[in-house]
């Protein structure tokens, strides 16, 4: 199994769901870095199954993510949105998009209370903690109901 392969299709699939990685990543009892990584092509996860499991769910969303669907980035490579050490230019580029992106604000918002990682909203993860800093606003867990 090609891990930048796998590590696509399980991005692809978990957006399809409307999950973040946090949230695919509590589903299945991992750190949201393993599921980072392994969408990267970083690393394969050591039991694929638990992951082919949890996105063949159908889960009823309580959070409205309709603002998704006219999101610019849902057909752009991930990676060019959680750029690794060193790939600052990336990181750039993803915030042009959604600078262009009409779904900037309700993204932005989302991002604010429950994204530690990636570009969101055309803010970077520094830029939202200090956000979050300056507003004192914690990291929420999202809610959400699965119907299995």
């Amino acid at each position: 199994m090609n891990a930048y392969t796998y590590g696509r299709s399980i991005a692809q699939r978990r957006k399809a769901m409307g999950w973040t990685q946090s949230q695919l990543a509590e589903k299945i009892g991992v750190s949201q870095r393993a599921v980072e990584t392994w969408e990267r092509g970083i690393h394969l996860p050591l039991l694929p199954e638990i992951i082919e499991e949890a996105l063949k769910m159908s889960p009823r969303v309580v959070n409205d993510f309709r603002w998704q669907d006219d999101a610019l980035c849902k057909d752009k490579d991930p990676d060019l949105f959680f750029p690794g050490p060193g790939e600052s230019t990336m990181g750039k580029e993803a915030k042009e998009i959604c600078k262009k992106c009409p779904s900037v604000e309700p993204c932005r918002e989302w991002a604010i209370k429950h994204e530690a990682l990636g570009v969101w909203g055309a803010t970077t993860a520094r830029e939202r903690s200090r956000l979050r800093s300056k507003l004192n606003i914690r990291l929420e867990t999202p809610q959400f109901c699965y119907a299995g």
